[in-house]
């Protein structure tokens, strides 16, 4: 019988808890926008500018647009990256160089676009 009792506890949390998440704001997290900077430092640094936290400068003698510059276009929006990551745009042999299919997973895209998005400057 005690162990039909804790279920019932069990069922009423897990009741909560989803009944809070479904409740939360829509926001970029934190644990995206973290994890895009990680990526971006690791990946995107080579040729685009990113903010300075970056360890090192662009490798390219003339670097792809900074990710806040991006980040500040005018038509810069979630899609509009999202988009942009999910296309492939040629490799960098080709000239002038594009984005290689970097083969980011759904979750590192969209941490990318959480990123991104963080440096756009609040008006």
């Amino acid at each position: 019988m005690r162990l039909f009792g804790n279920t019932g506890a069990i069922v009423l949390s897990l009741s909560l808890i989803s009944q809070t998440a479904m409740e939360a704001p829509k926001k970029i997290e934190p644990a995206p926008v973290e994890a895009g900077r990680v990526l971006a430092q690791r990946l995107c640094s080579t040729c685009h500018a990113v903010p300075t936290d970056a360890e090192f400068p662009p490798a390219m003698i003339h670097p792809a647009p900074g990710f806040a510059a991006i980040a500040n276009r005018p038509g810069t929006t979630r899609d509009s990256l999202r988009k942009f990551l999910d296309n492939r745009h040629g490799d960098i042999t080709s000239f002038p160089a594009n984005i290689p299919d970097l083969m980011l997973t759904d979750s590192q895209k969209t941490a990318a676009v959480a990123y991104i998005l963080s440096l756009k400057e609040k008006s």
